[in-house]
């Protein structure tokens, strides 16, 4: 028998907690439910009992959801945090982006808030998963957070936020310039002028995409990559950007807000970051699955599988949880190859990545021997969205430059 999700709700208004009551009703037979009316009351409950989410109410009297959210990693750091409220003041929700996971707008519909709830319960279940702990073990250490990456964010994020800051951050760091400059100038933006300064460039990308290359690249930095006679660095690099940058493009394409659109070209950036790992941890180990997934002609992931208990999907999903970014981009790089695993039921970022990819792989042969995922007909399918490949070959021209002549294929599981 399956065991129960945990979920304790904390609102300091009793209405609310009996609406939620209600409207949970249904869900009582996968989750133990379990209500508190204060912050006190809600720690109380967690030093004696195991929780996998917490629900909290933002704006309480004498501790207010933030602090409460702060508190409660002290006594289970694993629990899924989420801020479920109509509080709109603007500082205090920046004050619990730090402890908390997803934020929910009040009034918010059950379906949102159980979707939600089981979306994230999957996720952190990827990145405590205790095979993928025995292969990041090996790890002679675990990167932390590029600092690079840790100061933009923390630019990006503050009140005041400035381009001319964020410009002169990346500046420091000459490698990440030049491959900044290198995409500004490539044929997704067609821009009549080379752009030759950093300055421009940010302010022609925006804060979320140089964001995501400044993480990418420093990533790529941080892990000392050997090439070998089946694995090229740069491959997987031009890899990347072209995923990258097409997902964005699709996604815009089929009317994604900018967020999504935002959300698709970092989980192109970071997509295949769980092959740096191993390649990085097993290297010699990792040429040796990469000609058995030649030999047996099976997808690359589908060889990792069978021989380290994990693939570089969920090894990337586990780094990243470690790192915190967000749900949506975790989903991404745990489910890029089998994408009705999201939880999403609707065309969303994770959909525009799987697109790109299989669409890059048929041209950019990282692995020249092994043979390419295509795409999932069936959750496609069932977005009634199969039609459109056509369309999706000629967006990826387009914005690559590359000339695409490869064909759908039905991944096999």
């Amino acid at each position: 028998m399956m065991q129960k999700t945990t979920v304790l709700f904390v609102d300091d208004d009793p209405s609310c907690l009996a609406a939620i009551r209600r409207l949970l009703l249904p869900m009582r037979r996968y989750w133990d439910l379990h209500f508190a009316g204060s912050g006190r009351e809600a720690l109380q409950f967690l030093r004696h009992n195991p929780c996998d989410v917490i629900v909290t109410d933002m704006k309480m009297p004498e501790m207010d959801g933030a602090t409460l959210l702060n508190k409660t990693i002290e006594i289970q750091p694993d629990m899924v945090r989420i801020m479920l409220s109509g509080h709109s003041e603007k500082q205090r929700i920046m004050d619990a982006i730090g402890p908390m996971h997803q934020f929910l707008a009040k009034p918010c519909p059950a379906e949102k808030l159980i979707s939600t709830i089981n979306r994230t319960v999957a996720l952190r279940r990827i990145v405590k998963n205790e095979k993928l702990k025995g292969v990041v073990s090996k790890l002679e250490s675990i990167p932390s957070l590029p600092e690079l990456y840790t100061e933009l964010s923390a630019e990006i994020n503050s009140p005041d936020a400035s381009l001319s800051r964020v410009a002169k951050i990346v500046a420091r760091d000459p490698g990440m310039t030049a491959k900044i400059l290198q995409i500004i100038n490539s044929a997704y933006f067609g821009l009549p002028k080379r752009v030759q300064n950093i300055q421009q460039a940010v302010n022609l990308l925006g804060m979320e995409i140089i964001s995501a290359l400044v993480l990418n690249t420093q990533i790529f930095s941080e892990f000392k990559i050997r090439d070998s006679k089946t694995f090229s660095s740069e491959s997987l690099w031009q890899h990347n950007i072209n995923v990258a940058l097409t997902a964005k493009a699709i996604a815009g394409e089929a009317g994604c807000s900018r967020d999504v659109q935002d959300q698709a070209f970092m989980g192109g950036m970071l997509h295949d970051v769980g092959k740096l790992i191993l390649q990085t941890t097993f290297r010699d180990e990792y040429d040796e699955v990469i000609l058995a997934a030649a030999e047996a002609e099976t997808s690359l992931w589908q060889a990792e599988l069978q021989y380290f208990d994990a693939s570089h999907t969920e090894v990337g999903a586990y780094l990243l949880g470690l790192w915190g970014l967000s749900d949506e981009i975790i989903e991404i790089v745990a489910y890029h190859h089998l994408p009705g695993y999201g939880y999403n039921t609707d065309f969303n970022a994770l959909t525009a990545v799987h697109i790109a990819n299989s669409l890059d792989a048929e041209v950019n042969k990282i692995y020249p021997l092994v043979r390419s995922c295509g795409l999932d007909k069936e959750y496609l399918d069932s977005l009634s969205i199969d039609s459109e490949y056509e369309r999706w070959q000629q967006i990826y021209q387009q914005v690559t430059g590359n000339e695409y002549s490869g064909e759908a294929k039905n991944p096999h599981r």
